[in-house]
């Protein structure tokens, strides 16, 4: 059974860390993905998103090719609604 890229099969407040590391700009829902990842977290947890400055045209969403650093940025701050 696969699971989809936006649901964790976790138990709310389970971790104190949720790390994404080098995938945000290939995730087809990455806002219902961060949503999940905050749902995760138990209070006073730390959601850490990391990416490159390289990516795979092929392979990553629309939204992030032809954009630089700063708006990639941009994207995981404000429309994956980190706090």
């Amino acid at each position: 059974n696969r699971l989809s890229d936006s649901s964790l099969p976790f138990e709310s407040n389970s971790f104190d860390v949720v790390l994404c590391q080098l995938s945000i700009d290939y995730l087809t829902q990455p806002v219902a993905f961060s949503k999940e990842a905050f749902r995760v977290l138990r209070p006073g947890g730390e959601f850490i998103v990391t990416f490159s400055n390289r990516l795979f045209f092929s392979k990553a969403i629309a939204g992030w090719t032809g954009k630089s650093d700063l708006d990639h940025l941009e994207t995981v701050l404000v429309k994956l609604e980190v706090k």
